[in-house]
Parts: C-alpha cells; structure tokens; sequence
C-alpha cells in the first residue's frame, strides 16, 4: 500500500537567529532555538524550542542576555534570568494599575472561552492607548543552560537549571499561532479551541499546522507538568506551544521535539 506511505517531512532548519518586531509583546526577550520551514522562520511572536522563564510570587523573570557555543548540531546557550515586564503608557510608567486590572480578568480569561473574546477587545484596546511592555534589567537570578541537540526532524533538548536561584521556572517551546491551530492529545483527542494555558494529562500532545502538514510532539516527562496553549491577537500575541513546569527541586531534565507529519 504505497499510499498508506507517509511523505517524508520537508527540510527544517534551526537557529537561534529569531527575528523579532517591535509591535511583538516579548520584544526584547531572549528566545529560544527558531525553527525554518523552506527559508520561513515559524516562530512567530513566539518564544522558540527550549526558553526559560523564571516565577518568583507573582512576577515573571525573563532571560534578556545570553551566550551562546555551538559546535555542528549542538547549541549551548546560557540564559541569564535578568529582565522583569514594565507597561508604560508612552513615557508613563503603567505597572500598577494594569497590573490590578489583569489580577481581576485573567482568572476569567482563563477559566472562561465566552469572557475571553471581552478579554481580547481589552488587549487591543490597549495597544490603541498605547499601553506597551518594556522589559527593564534587573539584578539576575542567575542562570539556566540550555542544550540544543539538531537532527533533521527533531530537536533533543537538555535543560540544566541548577544555578538559578527561583522556586519555579518553565520551560518553554512556543511557534507560530497562525500555523499551529489544534493539538492532538495521545493520538486520539483533538482540542480545536486552545486556551492560553491548559495542563496536558495524557502521556503525549502534538500541535497541528495543517496548512504545512506537519506538527511538533511532546511527551510526559517525569517529575514535570506538560501545558499546552494558543493565543492569537494581531500582530502583537501570535503563539502556540508547550511548556514543562518541572517540580520544585527537579534542576535538569531533558525531552525531545519530535517534528512528523499530520
């Protein structure tokens, strides 16, 4: 049966060269390994295979520096957990205010698919005031290792958290929101309507981008949480990914992005 036969995947490329604009919400963040699909970047606004982000309370701590080895298909690159969000509204710092705001809706956003279109107005709405994010250096939490390990359809990823000094930290794998639009749980259960952050159970997930034929999978890994999500709005939110957020006192770990056809 040669038409049972599934059509190799086309060539991918990776590299840690992600272009970015200034209208992105992450602007400015350090990302992870880009993914190139034909010469196309298929990142998106997203943040790429293998990104950290680190948890401290309620504030989110991003990598704004990095440095980078690479000998053949194997990446290195450190990530310094040195950068916290700040909204300002041109030259007027905007933090409280927008923070009080998102504490009472994003529960709901979160929680609920007929608020979330409200939610979405708001957010555009606040880029017509021109409410934008600027990420500030800050003293560094230290730092997370991350290997990239390339093949011609998969990415093997080790992450290496010891030197940072955050209770939580996440790990990151996020392309394009306009491809990727539906995610098959354990090769049987489809969401078509992703939330911004959904916890997988099954022992697999992979995200679909039918226009291209292909997708990423995920699996389980021990002693980590697997969470899915999708958001979309303009040019500033384009993204779908997966993220592990491992246990408390799990420092490494390492998992695979396996790329394979629809």
């Amino acid at each position: 049966m040669l038409s049972a036969i599934a059509s190799p995947l086309p060539r991918l490329d990776f590299s840690t060269d992600v272009p970015s604009t200034s209208s992105h919400e992450i602007d400015g963040v350090a990302r992870g390994l880009g993914v190139y699909h034909g010469g196309r970047c298929i990142v998106g606004e997203g943040i790429g295979i293998g990104a950290p982000l680190a948890l401290v309370g309620d504030r989110a701590v991003f990598p704004l520096d990095t440095k980078t080895v690479q000998s053949g298909n194997r990446i290195t690159r450190r990530f310094y957990m040195n950068g916290l969000s700040l909204k300002f509204i041109g030259r007027v710092r905007a933090d409280l205010p927008y923070k009080w705001i998102r504490s009472k809706l994003a529960p709901l956003y979160l929680k609920s698919s007929g608020f979330r279109p409200i939610f979405n107005y708001l957010m555009a709405a606040r880029t017509v005031i021109g409410l934008k994010s600027h990420y500030r250096r800050t003293k560094s939490l230290g730092f997370v290792d991350v290997t990239y390990r390339t093949g011609h359809d998969r990415v093997r990823v080790e992450v290496d958290a010891n030197r940072l000094g955050a209770n939580k930290f996440l790990i990151a794998n996020e392309l394009d929101g306009h491809l990727f639009e539906h995610v098959i749980v354990d090769e049987s259960t489809q969401i078509t309507k992703i939330p911004p952050w959904l916890e997988i159970s099954g022992n697999s997930a992979k995200l679909v981008a039918p226009s291209l034929g292909f997708g990423f999978r995920l699996n389980h890994v021990s002693r980590c949480r697997l969470f899915v999500g999708r958001e979309i709005l303009g040019g500033r939110l384009n993204w779908a990914g997966f993220s592990y957020m491992p246990d408390h006192d799990l420092s490494t770990f390492s998992y695979e992005v396996v790329f394979e056809n629809d």
